[in-house]
């Protein structure tokens, strides 16, 4: 959640996520449903290049290394457009997975 939640970082630009900079902006017009899921499956990815890079110079728990995006969902609520909700599951080396979820309130 921490690298999907992370919108800046000076020291690693590139390992950041756009998502928070969607809070506020049209949905549908600057900003859809669609790019969300985007980005957020792009900052998964990330995780997944550093902890390869990582398990060379140290010794990672398997519980901790990411091994599959299973889904990723951005869906529209039906009830409130102007609200994102988010989901994914990803799985790790330990055979274990994880859910995660947030919500995004947008402009209408």
């Amino acid at each position: 959640m921490k690298w999907i939640l992370t919108s800046r970082c000076p020291f690693y630009p590139t390992f950041v996520c756009a998502v928070k900079s969607y809070i506020g902006r049209k949905l549908g017009i600057q900003i859809t449903d669609t790019d969300i899921q985007t980005a957020v499956v792009n900052a998964l990815t990330n995780m997944q290049k550093v902890q390869q890079a990582q398990s060379t110079v140290q010794n990672l728990d398997p519980q901790e290394i990411l091994k599959d995006i299973v889904n990723v969902t951005a869906v529209i609520d039906q009830q409130d457009p102007t609200v994102v909700r988010v989901s994914a599951t990803v799985s790790n080396y330990s055979g274990q997975s994880a859910p995660l979820g947030f919500t995004l309130r947008m402009n209408g």
